[in-house]
């Protein structure tokens, strides 16, 4: 978690996507460190710079930096997902489960986290 917010503070201007990896790689750490409401700020800023990222290039990304931001807004949404889950948040972590089906409709991990969700707290 050190390293990551030295790193972070480095290059705190930069918007690359190494940059927003180390992101996705810090709401990791916090996640499985029980932090919900700093994953959920980081979840948000992350997103932040993915759109920054996306509209700086004005949408001109190769085949595999399109695949990169898909993936990495997809582990963004899940773990988001899950720290609202956490904070009983449960209609605001089923909305980004959904957002994350939306990223990569069919991903059966996902839908069943999604499921268990809505059963459990119907």
């Amino acid at each position: 978690m050190e390293f990551y917010d030295k790193c972070l503070k480095i290059t705190r201007k930069a918007t690359t996507l190494d940059n927003i990896a180390v992101y996705v790689n810090k709401i990791a750490c916090l996640l499985s460190l029980e932090k919900h409401g700093q994953v959920i700020t980081e979840c948000n800023d992350a997103f932040r710079l993915i759109k920054n990222y996306k509209n700086r290039n004005d949408g001109k990304h190769s085949d595999d930096e399109l695949q990169r931001i898909k993936q990495m807004e997809l582990r963004i949404s899940v773990r988001k997902g899950n720290a609202l889950t956490k904070q009983k948040k449960i209609s605001e972590a089923i909305a980004e489960y959904e957002k994350a089906l939306r990223i990569e409709p069919g991903n059966k991990s996902v839908q069943k986290d999604l499921n268990e969700l809505r059963t459990s707290y119907n």
